[in-house]
């Protein structure tokens, strides 16, 4: 379809250029960000050869968009070096609680549900043992494979989506275990009381 109806061999789609870029540099990650910071990052992409395509081929354009990232990239390892340490720690807690255009109460909201989920999530799927449980080697496969993905490109909440289920999951077993230790714990107390 790509081929014949927009003349552009697109196997399935694009925009991880877009996202990509969006992530190279912490001004990008808001939408108003995006609006003032990206003619200065197109600008420094010129300066180092990188010119947009004349083609408005969405493959191609994505193609440019990403070798914009990928300057941004190179261009903080040579003038910043260090700053890619606390740049990509920033980028991993963002993939839990930003957004880019919420303010910082929605973003505290988000960020206090997450942290119900992803703490005892991942605290249960390391007693699972991932080396002993096909259920935490499959949902840890999975969890890492979009921490990762979305380390890379723009970190937004929203797209962690489809690694809350199998944390959910995770997270109702601690849960679940945590609050029956509990209960046992204040019945041994009353027991010990009448006794």
């Amino acid at each position: 379809r790509n081929q014949i109806v927009l003349n552009d061999p697109i196997v399935v789609s694009v925009g991880f250029g877009a996202a990509f870029l969006q992530g190279s540099d912490e001004r990008l990650f808001t939408i108003e960000g995006k609006r003032e910071y990206y003619p200065e990052v197109h600008a420094d992409a010129v300066r180092h050869g990188i010119f947009k395509p004349s083609s408005d081929h969405e493959s191609q354009i994505d193609r440019w968009l990403f070798r914009v990232g990928l300057n941004a990239y190179k261009q903080r390892l040579a003038q910043r070096p260090l700053s890619i340490i606390p740049f990509e720690f920033k980028k991993f807690l963002r993939l839990w609680y930003a957004t880019e255009s919420a303010g910082w109460k929605g973003q505290l909201v988000l960020g206090l549900c997450s942290l119900l989920l992803a703490v005892p999530g991942f605290w249960q799927l390391w007693k699972w043992d991932p080396r002993r449980s096909q259920l935490a080697w499959a949902g840890t496969i999975t969890i890492v494979y979009f921490i990762l993905l979305y380390w890379v490109v723009i970190p937004i909440n929203r797209y962690m989506v489809p690694v809350y289920p199998i944390l959910a999951l995770a997270a109702a077993d601690w849960w679940l275990g945590w609050f029956q230790n509990r209960l046992a714990r204040e019945s041994s107390k009353i027991t010990q009381m009448q006794s």
